[in-house]
């Protein structure tokens, strides 16, 4: 008896002491820069917690940094290098004390709101509103910084900050905007100096020297050379933010300054002007006085009531430098100019269950590094995509074995609207799962790379205002294999223009996918193949498809000047590069040297071959859409699919796809689909 006492009283001391070991520092915004950093005595800044660990820590001991409720305001940006690292075993944490709300905030709160005080600034604003507009000595605030506008979009940098913003209860508000916010006007031509031309002689665009409007409301701003617009120029898959240089009110003529466009400009093509006093006439408008730091704001409820804050903050507002073993938990990052977390090199970095809201670009960005994750986050309301994860090596196909799963994804693209997703993924061996991702203006997944997995994601209400587009979208490249997009469910997608928007879009000679048990409901397009190659669209269930729900084309073999010119120049010279350099592609995957034999021997002339659709039940009587050149047709392999034929589902009107246990559909060997493991319902917290 008294030996197991013994025993007992030893267990009990061991675990004691492991606890004791465990180095605890607590935070506050109250508190202390010299407290002991208890609970009782807290820290006051993140910079404080992380050199006090650095002093204190011993190896192999586990830390948490307990930020307890309030806003931890950011003047610069809170940096974690290779030093602060913890191990797999001991990791480090920076995280809320429980039930707490830990505000990280890039921006801050302006005071002192009153009437417009200056008459010549006053009578510039509309004259409905002009005894409701509210100024603020931003000077006064202590904000001398007010940022730039920057021309970005298409192709050009999401790291750009965004300028200073103007966030009104957690919202952020409009700089003052013609027409009014959702709305566009249309060009109305260009200088014909300026056209040019396509094959048949026909003007089709400019690519400099600006264009013509239709309305008359330009000659009514005081300071054009301070207006900005935003539009989709020529394609509407492709916006980007452009600088007036000069308006002719006479010939009704804009010019831009450089870049003009990235296309150049097209009459039809929709855009609105920003940055306007003069246009500063809807409740949430503002604009910001440069020059003299003052910000005049039409507010839609009374601003004494309210949370008013400016962004402040370009860098990151958390930047992870390679670091290792770092976990971030239930933190709110708030505002900022730029990225809101950043995290480059290291492995095994976790963000976990923390929101991020109106960053100025990126929510989350992952550059490089092995196994970081970012489960169960809510990111909303990002100047660009939400999420942007980059990891693997595309040259040795080593994997980057980086996880998003779990988190809620929306309302991202503010500033730059087209190719900025809910997610964006480059590289290799990294996994997308079990993520809610919906409201934005283009995809909602964007990726590519190689053995890339896409799973049990929910995405809809996505591709609202642009065209050929994908709610899941890659594209141009022979050497993107290996990749699965299996069992999602997508749905209530929009779509612009003619080509509209696909639920899944391997555009222009993505090869090599598996498509293969996902639902798409209410789309346009379902998978939309452009002329690639090896793809497998097999198990998945297609419903209310307004135009097709499967499309193959065969591009590669089409004698058209704009195929011919892309087929044969990148994804053509990416092909011959990487085969040559990295001889593992040619093992791992042996139909890339076939497709180099078919450049050599036919100049180019690949069409769609070894794709095949299989298995796949079409609830409406929409055929699946094959290649029109004759040449392609035979190299596509369609069977055994349920089309036109009620195929027997439990409940679809509440959202019950299952079949029937009489379902025609098993007779074609159609497999269940785990519906209910499908976006946030699926994932499993760990």
């Amino acid at each position: 008896m008294m030996y197991t006492v013994k025993i007992i009283l030893v267990a009990l001391s061991m675990s004691f002491n492991t606890n004791a070991l465990a180095l605890e520092l607590h935070l506050s915004p109250q508190g202390k820069p010299d407290a002991p950093a208890t609970r009782e005595r807290p820290l006051q800044t993140l910079e404080q917690a992380r050199d006090r660990i650095r002093l204190q820590r011993e190896d192999g001991v586990p830390v948490t940094v307990w930020l307890h409720e309030g806003d931890y305001e950011l003047r610069e940006s809170f940096v974690l290098s290779e030093e602060d690292s913890g191990t797999a075993e001991a990791p480090v944490y920076y995280r809320a004390w429980p039930n707490a709300t830990a505000r990280l905030l890039g921006s801050r709160n302006v005071t002192g709101w009153r009437p417009v005080s200056c008459p010549d600034m006053r009578r510039r604003f509309p004259q409905s509103v002009r005894g409701e507009v509210m100024e603020v000595d931003l000077k006064a605030n202590g904000i001398s910084g007010y940022g730039e506008l920057h021309s970005r979009g298409f192709k050009r940098s999401g790291v750009i900050p965004a300028g200073m913003e103007l966030i009104f209860n957690g919202e952020v508000m409009t700089l003052a905007r013609w027409p009014n916010r959702g709305e566009f006007v249309k060009i109305a031509g260009f200088p014909e100096a300026h056209a040019t031309r396509s094959s048949h002689g026909h003007p089709k665009g400019a690519l400099e020297g600006g264009f013509h409007y239709e309305d008359d409301r330009p000659s009514t701003w005081e300071r054009p050379d301070e207006v900005w617009m935003h539009g989709y120029w020529m394609f509407d898959w492709a916006d980007t933010h452009e600088r007036v240089k000069r308006i002719d009110p006479e010939t009704r003529l804009i010019e831009t300054a450089p870049p003009h466009g990235e296309y150049g400009f097209r009459t039809g093509q929709r855009y609105y002007y920003y940055n306007i006093p003069e246009e500063l006439d809807e409740p949430g408008e503002w604009y910001a006085d440069r020059e003299n730091g003052m910000l005049y704001f039409l507010p839609p409820a009374p601003v004494e009531e309210a949370e008013v804050m400016v962004s402040t903050l370009d860098a990151p507002l958390m930047d992870i430098r390679d670091a290792r073993h770092v976990i971030v938990k239930d933190l709110h990052f708030m505002g900022g100019r730029g990225i809101a977390v950043s995290v480059a090199g290291g492995g095994g970095v976790i963000l976990d269950s923390c929101t991020i809201r109106n960053s100025g670009t990126m929510g989350i960005r992952i550059m490089d590094g092995t196994s970081h994750q970012i489960r169960g986050c809510t990111v909303s309301h990002t100047g660009e995509e939400a999420m942007n994860v980059q990891g693997g090596d595309m040259e040795t196909l080593e994997p980057g074995n980086h996880q998003v799963i779990g988190n809620h994804l929306h309302n991202m693209g503010r500033w730059s609207r087209s190719y900025r997703p809910g997610i964006l993924m480059r590289g290799v061996g990294n996994r997308i799962a079990h993520n809610l991702i919906h409201d934005g203006p283009h995809s909602g997944i964007s990726f590519r790379g190689v053995d890339l997995l896409i799973e049990y994601n929910e995405i809809h209400s996505v591709c609202r205002e642009s065209g050929d587009v994908g709610a899941i979208y890659t594209g141009r490249s022979w050497t993107a294999r290996g990749n699965v997009i299996r069992h999602n469910y997508i749905h209530q997608l929009g779509g612009r223009g003619g080509h509209g928007s696909m639920a899944i879009y391997l555009d222009d000679m993505a090869s090599g996918f598996t498509v293969y048990g996902n639902i798409i409901h209410n789309a346009q397009h379902g998978v939309y193949i452009g002329g690639g190659r090896d793809n497998r669209v097999e198990n998945n269930l297609f419903i209310n498809m307004e135009r097709r729900p499967v499309h193959v084309d065969g591009r590669g073999i089409s004698p058209i000047a704009h195929w011919r010119r892309m087929v044969h120049a990148r994804i053509k010279t990416e092909l011959f590069e990487i085969l040559e350099s990295s001889p593992v592609y040619a093992e791992r995957f042996p139909d890339l040297v076939r497709i180099r034999e078919l450049y050599e021997r036919e100049e180019g002339f690949i069409g769609p071959e070894g794709t095949v659709i299989r298995g796949n039940v079409i609830v409406d009587d929409t055929p699946i859409h094959l290649p029109v050149e004759e040449a392609a047709k035979g190299m596509v392999e369609v069977g055994r699919n349920l089309i036109g034929v009620d195929p027997g589902m439990v409940d679809p009107d509440r959202g019950d796809f299952r079949f029937k246990e009489d379902s025609p559909a098993w007779e074609i060997g159609f497999q269940p689909l785990p519906q209910n493991k499908t976006g946030l319902s699926g994932y499993i917290r760990p």
